[in-house]
């Protein structure tokens, strides 16, 4: 019986910074039943052994508002995903935040710019 070679996926921050103690989930091909669960070690790492073919779906979430999905692909099928890009997951209250502090930036420079056109002679 020959063994599976083990898939490690490594998720990290725009910055580089790994996203060590992320709390991962692997999801089977297909069915996207939950296969295993597991942490990140310190170098943001992960390794599965995954028990067929597919498109492996894994999850990583630092439990802080940071979630990444990266996909495993095993099996013939693993030359053509290699240029899939990697979905990065932002939680709407981030977004949300986001989007007011950009209005009210906003909103502060047009009353700036205002205010000094008035008091220009």
């Amino acid at each position: 019986m020959t063994e599976a070679p083990a898939e490690v996926v490594r998720f990290s921050y725009t910055a580089g910074q790994a996203m060590d103690g992320a709390r991962i989930r692997v999801r089977m091909p297909e069915t996207q039943q939950v296969f295993q669960v597991g942490r990140t070690d310190a170098q943001g790492q992960f390794a599965f052994v995954p028990d067929r073919p597919g498109n492996w779906i894994v999850e990583a979430d630092d439990e802080r508002g940071h979630k990444l999905e990266a996909t495993v692909t095993v099996g013939a099928s693993a030359a053509a995903a290699e240029d899939e890009p990697e979905r990065v997951v932002v939680p709407r209250q981030i977004l949300m935040w986001a989007l007011l502090g950009s209005l009210l930036a906003n909103a502060g420079l047009i009353s700036a710019l205002i205010g000094a056109k008035k008091r220009t002679p």
